[in-house]
């Protein structure tokens, strides 16, 4: 990531020592010992880990993120209802192969054949189409910043599909 830096010194400065990054839970002696240059390494980068975690990942690299994608996901859930269950099938069948890394997002090639065309989602996963609309969203947004991975992430994460007569509406938590 380009701001990979950028974001460790924004973490450090916010929390202070490398000490008060690591998680609470953690037992006294594995504290004990981040008095050394390599521990402090070791704690930022847990820390960096953690934060790649959170929703806000993408807050100071690119701002309107979760905005730009959650406004072409509300134009699918609009045009098919079922979209919702679709996006979250394809996140499923993503983290299923080998973990969540967007490799159902594969084509085929001549030689090797892609998850999105390989038997077990052949005719079966659907929502392609959107989360190319994401990308191509993002990309305008902010160029090579987004993960196609993060993206099917975001598509299925946190939205639930509630229906009032004809229009579906989002409701996020």
């Amino acid at each position: 990531m380009r701001n990979a830096s950028r974001v460790v010194h924004v973490l450090l400065s916010q929390c202070g020592s490398p000490r008060s990054l690591l998680p609470r839970s953690w037992p006294s002696r594995v504290l004990l010992p981040l008095n050394s240059a390599s521990a402090k390494r070791v704690a930022t980068a847990i820390t960096w880990f953690q934060w790649l975690l959170l929703p806000s990942v993408y807050d100071l690299s690119c701002p309107k993120a979760q905005q730009t994608a959650k406004g072409v996901i509300e134009k699918a859930f609009y045009k098919d209802r079922r979209m919702a269950a679709s996006l979250l099938r394809l996140h499923l069948h993503d983290c299923l192969v080998k973990g969540c890394v967007g490799s159902v997002l594969l084509d085929s090639s001549g030689t090797i054949i892609g998850e999105k065309q390989s038997n077990p989602n052949w005719n079966s996963a659907r929502g392609f189409e959107v989360i190319d609309e994401i990308k191509a969203a993002l990309e305008k947004e902010c160029p090579e910043t987004v993960s196609c991975s993060d993206i099917l992430a975001i598509a299925a994460a946190g939205k639930r599909l509630r229906c009032s007569g004809n229009t579906p509406n989002i409701c996020t938590e």
